[in-house]
């Protein structure tokens, strides 16, 4: 295998030097290599930009050379009017996200696993991952077409069964749910991937012994199914822990937000993730917008990590 160009195994105990797994094994890192360089170009070098939060920033001065102000940006945000209805909409639509859209995929791949038909499994695979390649700027059109009160799909079969119209477009209240929704329709297919990958892996033969003792297939499901799936489980529910302020579970997030809402339901709408786009970029404050992306970056990470220690206490699951 190792003249093949393969990975080799290593016997038990014994240290292979880096320089010789590196020469063997070159092409790997080869493979490695351009992901490094991206992440290095869009996540790390733009992190120098953080020093924004710490100045009175002058476009004609540039970074470099606007005054440093300490603390007084963080002042100013947090004794902004708008800081707690916006923290408030952000938690809003994070938590149903996080409650609704989370355990679903889980669900829906369960689900398609247990579908016996191999055509019909692909079917309903390749429509449930579809809406996730739509852009949002269509998804919303059609949310559009289908929920406004003129002639909407969904309110003229509401009129035809009996029961009055409902205004999903222009009722601040409604937008939390409607805009959760419509993001779970787009990516709960997607989402699902990862959870059917781990139960394809599965040995087959934790099922067969389960069918020789006599459990049906929920108690398959309950014993088997779910218990193996508990680590991917686990690491998936840290991760979107640490998202809790950006979109956790599956939310419209940035694009689904500024895309499906209009100034009727602004004050249910605005997220603190629309807060920066329209502080820091549009009306150009960019000292603020760093200063609320900084603080949610700081929360997220903080978030990640408390998540993690839990998950190592009460299960031994942690990822870090």
């Amino acid at each position: 295998m190792a003249r093949l160009g393969f990975p080799t195994a290593r016997p038990a105990g014994r240290r292979v030097p880096f320089a010789r797994y590196f020469r063997t094994n070159y092409w790997l890192y080869l493979f490695l290599l351009p992901a490094v360089v991206a992440v290095l170009i869009f996540n790390y070098i733009p992190m120098w930009g953080v020093i924004m939060a710490f100045q009175d920033v002058d476009p004609l001065k540039g970074v470099l050379g606007s005054r440093f102000v300490g603390l007084a940006n963080f002042r100013s945000v947090l004794s902004t009017p708008d800081m707690l209805r916006i923290l408030r909409n952000t938690l809003a639509i994070s938590l149903l996200g996080f409650a609704f859209g989370f355990p679903l995929p889980i669900v829906l791949a369960i689900l398609i696993s247990e579908l016996r038909s191999t055509a019909f499994k692909r079917f309903v695979q390749t429509t449930s991952y579809l809406p996730h390649f739509i852009s949002w700027v269509i998804v919303a059109g059609l949310a559009f077409e289908m929920f406004n009160s003129e002639n909407g799909a969904v309110n003229n079969l509401l009129v035809a069964l009996g029961m009055p119209k409902v205004e999903f477009l222009t009722t601040g209240k409604l937008f939390w749910p409607f805009s959760v929704g419509v993001a779970i329709w787009k990516e709960c297919g997607w989402a699902s991937i990862i959870y059917l990958a781990v139960i394809t892996n599965i040995d087959p033969e934790f099922y067969e012994a389960a069918i020789i003792d006599g459990a049906g297939r929920l108690q398959r499901i309950v014993h088997i199914t779910l218990p193996l799936m508990m680590p991917t489980v686990a690491m998936l529910l840290i991760l979107n822990a640490g998202a809790l302020l950006s979109g956790a579970g599956i939310s419209p997030g940035f694009e689904g937000v500024f895309n499906l809402m209009n100034p009727l339901v602004a004050n249910y709408a605005e997220t603190l993730d629309y807060w920066v786009y329209r502080e820091g970029i549009v009306r150009a404050q960019f000292a603020f917008g760093a200063t609320v992306g900084l603080g949610l970056a700081v929360i997220n990470f903080a978030l990640v990590y408390l998540a993690n220690k839990a998950a190592n206490k009460i299960a031994d699951m942690g990822i870090l």
